[in-house]
């Protein structure tokens, strides 16, 4: 009786059969042991065995990962919140609403203060006018409409990027104070003015800077329009000196300004 796995079949099946079993075996495992969630450009049905290339996105491996430089930064934004007027009350004695985010109703007089942000500013039959961060917002009696609430976002940059768009930077500590900690001296290497839009001011320009100024190396040129600091709007004078008190207790820094008619984020971490 011939022997059923002799040299030949042995020799034929390490050759052909072995990879194509070592390779289904890494599909099935890959898809079992990643996830069975379709993946951006990749169909749910894909052949889990091109899953297994794909480690670096799943699990942040530096050598997979874009630019393989990665810092971290948490920016806070303004977000979106439905709110509802669901009463307006009007009379010489007192006026108010009761306003309703979905999760409590409260009432706020005129003149009163909304979370700690909003001030109610006015009213009429059919609205409520309600004043914060730098803006109104206007909420109509029975809909819903938006006021708009601070989120911190932590954002992922590439140090690397070689337009300079979201790069990440650091400055330290005590260069930053040498630069800032005599305003008249800081005066006399930037030059900005008002830049409007109508009767308000959108942003500050920057006429002129010397090349060793604090801004100029946290990558700010001559012409950006400054528009705001860590989030904070630059709508008035008092702003940018609001701004310019509060620089010696951030551990971050983020310029938003419109260069080449773009806007865009100059980030700086701020070491110690």
């Amino acid at each position: 009786m011939n022997p059923i796995f002799n040299e030949s079949f042995l020799s034929r099946f390490n050759t052909y059969a072995l990879p194509v079993a070592v390779i289904w075996t890494l599909s099935s495992a890959g898809s079992m042991f990643l996830s069975s969630a379709p993946q951006e450009g990749y169909a749910q049905n894909e052949e889990g065995f091109f899953e297994i290339f794909r480690f670096g996105d799943k699990f942040a491996l530096p050598k997979y990962v874009r630019g393989g430089k990665g810092k971290t930064v948490t920016k806070t934004t303004l977000v979106p919140s439905p709110h509802q007027v669901k009463a307006i009350f009007r009379s010489e004695e007192g006026s108010f609403v009761t306003i309703d985010d979905g999760r409590e109703s409260l009432i706020v007089p005129l003149h009163g203060i909304y979370k700690n942000t909003f001030r109610l500013v006015g009213m009429n039959d059919e609205a409520a006018i309600f004043r914060g961060h730098g803006k109104n917002y206007r909420l109509r009696l029975g809909y819903q409409d938006n006021l708009e609430t601070e989120q911190s976002v932590t954002l992922t940059l590439d140090d690397t990027n070689a337009d300079g768009e979201g790069e990440w930077h650091t400055i330290t500590h005590t260069r930053l104070i040498e630069g800032m900690n005599n305003i008249q001296n800081l005066l006399k290497t930037i030059s900005i003015r008002d830049v409007r839009s109508g009767d308000k001011i959108a942003g500050f320009k920057v006429e002129r800077i010397a090349s060793d100024s604090v801004f100029a190396q946290l990558g700010v040129i001559q012409g950006d329009v400054i528009e705001s600091v860590n989030n904070k709007k630059l709508e008035s004078y008092a702003d940018v000196l609001g701004v310019y008190n509060q620089v010696p207790h951030m551990k971050s820094i983020c310029i938003t300004v419109v260069r080449n008619n773009q806007h865009k984020d100059l980030l700086y971490e701020i070491t110690r």
